[in-house]
């Protein structure tokens, strides 16, 4: 039976949870292979079950250990992508779902576009730059450079942040 390989960027409560249940079993043809944290010491359980461990979301996916990767650093600007799905009609299943999910996400900048009187380029730009601005210190976000090109970088903590916390 074929399995899609999981991967964990960002280790907090959210993070543990899903990967406690996918340790677990819990999940049927889904594996945890690999986990990511910016925070050494959120890592060090699970270097004893074999897991691969990774400081960096950007080498967890390009590491290929995985065929799918969740975390709250994902793609804000657009459908979320696979780097690979397993063979046959899981692999079905999975392509339908990620394909759904981003059928769901097209309706929605759509509705937020008309509402907002503005194009479905510009929705999508606004939405990003939403996602980008409310990303906490650490978030893996994709930026903007200036031909329009995306790169991933780590969010930094900022200014105001540190005056309102004292």
């Amino acid at each position: 039976m074929n399995t899609v390989r999981l991967g964990i960027i960002g280790m907090g409560n959210i993070g543990r949870h899903h990967a406690a249940y996918l340790l677990e079993g819990k999940v049927q043809r889904c594996e945890l292979v690999a986990v990511c944290s910016t925070s050494p010491q959120k890592l060090e359980a699970y270097k004893t079950k074999g897991l691969g461990i990774f400081d960096s979301g950007e080498k967890l996916v390009r590491s290929g250990e995985v065929a799918h990767v969740s975390g709250s650093w994902g793609s804000r600007r657009g459908p979320q992508l696979w780097r690979n799905s397993p063979p046959g009609e899981y692999g079905d299943y999975v392509r339908t779902t990620v394909d759904g999910e981003n059928a769901d996400r097209a309706r929605l900048i759509e509705k937020l576009a008309k509402e907002k009187i503005l194009s479905v380029a510009e929705t999508e730009r606004q939405q990003a730059e939403l996602f980008r601005k409310n990303a906490f210190t650490g978030e893996w976000i994709e930026e903007p450079d200036a031909e329009g090109k995306f790169a991933w970088t780590q969010n930094e903590q900022k200014e105001e942040l540190l005056d309102k916390q004292g």
